[in-house]
């Protein structure tokens, strides 16, 4: 099983062209972008839903709320031609009210020397540059959310480019009201408080008795392994977004693919065709950067688009009786060395009698940040809804417990190998009563299908586990994890002026400029926010190697662009603005 040539699903980052102030004179003003309204989903239409998924028990969490949308690039929007022949298409999505946006596309196909990018209200999140790499064989695309009711859209198109060749169609704008902590970073207005506060949302979706994944001991490797995951499935509920935790999973090959294994029952409908997975969403890190934290956002969340199929076992949504419950894809592209991704190991052993030991979950419950469970003692004998005899581990939590959005968690034992998939649990004796923002209460006992039964699962034409996770027949009962092959990020930028260094970055404070330039120069350093405003500068004619030093602390956190003329030759670099 080798990595297949695939297009990929990461953005390339930079700037987009109305943050170049070349630019900005020239293009119609914010107010006059054409504009796409749509009325905001009722609130208790999906809290009816949720309802409905928390009384079956199925394991479903709803996210976000669909709206059916017809965008198309030739129809919508509006195009202005610069001097130099680049073309700036504009346009405005706007859903009052609405904490965050999603963008799902049923036809995306991006030429080279096209780049698509998007921004919030606020111009503090910046998502792309999205270009030709993210590209689908069957046009398929979703993007990261975006904070806030509004997103701006452009697309920078290159003087030779067939604008006919371009498909650009947005099918659903989703609103999300959970899963969106992290977004409120970019609601900071300059010199203000929150902006819009009545839409914003603290992370507190899950019980208030859930654990910060950051106050787990040791078992960094597989915190970082587990994933949210955020995705659709049409067939059954066209109107809504679904979250579900998996975990980034090793194999014997030492292909380092990068493999994702969750719970089959997150997608009921048995699908296998790629094409279902093209617009699955998979965010890492999303997660506090200390146990105890009240800051006003958790760490970013980064993400990945994109995934083909690989194994399932068929699940029966008729019954909710579930003997093995796996479901295993290959994300579109290796995640970035910054995600600091790992595959974790595995343990496909069986076992008659209770284990003991520390046994530890991350997930992503209702979700929120990561959490984490931990018990010390596993009953082999489980089973879900009556689906098989000891086809489960089951326990009891000690710390924390497991919700709707934990589905697809693994459970590691004591050498930090995942021996199980998270099928779901009980709720009707919690030893937490608390319950979270949308009324569910945690469950302290939950229920986790064995990778030993998985392992050989063929039961209705599912495909065994093995297949994918021992694709050299090696037999063994135990692989260990490995880092991810994370690639790095190539981030274009115009004519770069050598032997300039830009520390530190992200920055909070105070920004130093190092500008190795021998003989005589002319240095100008200029600050721009993303709408073009120049911010400060400084002019100096330097004779020999200088730093500068540039004071940013009367500036909001977000994305800055940072142009270093040195003789007429310019450099532009992107800085993040951290608080």
């Amino acid at each position: 099983m080798g990595l297949s040539a695939t297009k990929a699903q990461v953005s390339e980052g930079g700037l987009p062209a109305v943050a170049d102030p070349a630019y900005t004179a020239q293009l119609i003003s914010p107010q006059s972008i054409p504009q796409v309204s749509f009325q905001s989903p009722d609130p208790r239409t999906s809290a009816i839903q949720d309802s409905i998924n928390y009384a079956l028990h199925n394991g479903l969490l709803r996210i976000g709320t669909l709206i059916n949308s017809d965008i198309d690039f030739r129809n919508v929007g509006t195009i202005t031609t610069m001097p130099d022949g680049l073309k700036i298409w504009q346009l405005r999505i706007s859903v009052p009210n609405s904490r965050a946006l999603g963008l799902y596309y049923d036809a995306f196909h991006l030429p080279d020397g096209v780049k698509y990018f998007l921004t919030n209200s606020t111009g503090k999140q910046i998502l792309g540059a999205y270009t030709s790499q993210n590209n689908t064989d069957n046009g398929s695309f979703a993007t990261e959310k975006v904070q806030g009711g509004i997103i701006n859209l452009e697309m920078d198109i290159s003087p030779n480019v067939d604008i006919n060749a371009i498909k650009f169609h947005i099918n659903n704008v989703a609103v999300f009201d959970k899963a969106t902590a992290y977004l409120n970073q970019y609601a900071l207005e300059s010199g203000s408080n929150l902006k819009t506060t009545s839409v914003l949302m603290p992370y507190d979706s899950s019980s208030p008795c859930e654990v910060n994944a950051a106050c787990a001991t040791g078992f960094t490797n597989q915190k970082n392994a587990t994933v949210h995951i955020e995705y659709l499935y049409p067939a059954v509920h066209p109107r809504y977004v679904y979250g579900a935790t998996g975990v980034m999973i090793n194999n014997t090959s030492g292909d380092c693919a990068p493999l994702v294994l969750t719970a089959s029952h997150v997608e009921p409908t048995n699908q296998t065709s790629n094409a279902t997975f093209s617009n699955w969403i998979f965010y890492f890190n999303y997660q506090t950067p200390a146990c105890s934290y009240s800051g006003a956002q958790p760490s970013s969340s980064q993400s990945i688009t994109g995934a083909s199929f690989k194994a399932r076992a068929s699940y029966d949504s008729a019954s909710n009786k579930i003997a093995a419950d796996y479901l295993i894809v290959q994300l579109n592209s290796q995640p970035l060395r910054s995600y600091n991704a790992y595959l974790a190991g595995w343990d496909r052993s069986d076992a008659l009698l209770p284990l003991s030991g520390t046994f530890i979950s991350f997930h992503h419950p209702g979700g929120d940040v990561k959490k984490v469970s931990t018990t010390s003692v596993v009953n082999p004998n489980g089973n879900f809804n009556g689906g098989g005899t000891n086809t489960h581990w089951a326990l009891t939590w000690l710390t924390g417990g497991t919700e709707e959005g934990s589905s697809g968690a693994g459970l590691f034992n004591n050498s930090g190998n995942e021996i199980g998939i998270l099928s779901g649990g009980v709720t009707d004796k919690p030893s937490c009563t608390t319950p979270n923002s949308s009324g569910q209460e945690i469950s302290d006992y939950a229920v986790y299908s064995k990778l030993a039964y998985d392992w050989t699962y063929t039961a209705s034409g599912s495909t065994p586990l093995k297949n994918i996770l021992d694709p050299t027949g090696s037999n063994v009962t135990a692989l260990s994890g490995t880092t991810a092959c994370g690639t790095t990020a190539v981030l274009p930028v115009p004519n770069t002026v050598a032997g300039i260094d830009i520390y530190p970055n992200p920055v909070r404070d105070i920004l130093y400029t190092a500008i190795n330039q021998q003989g005589s120069a002319k240095v100008n350093i200029e600050v721009y926010n993303v709408v073009g405003a120049r911010l400060c500068s400084i002019v100096a004619q330097q004779s020999a190697p200088t730093k500068y030093r540039l004071d940013l602390s009367n500036y909001s956190a977000g994305i800055y662009m940072l142009r270093i003329s040195v003789n007429n030759t310019l450099t532009v670099k992107k800085i993040t603005l951290s608080r």
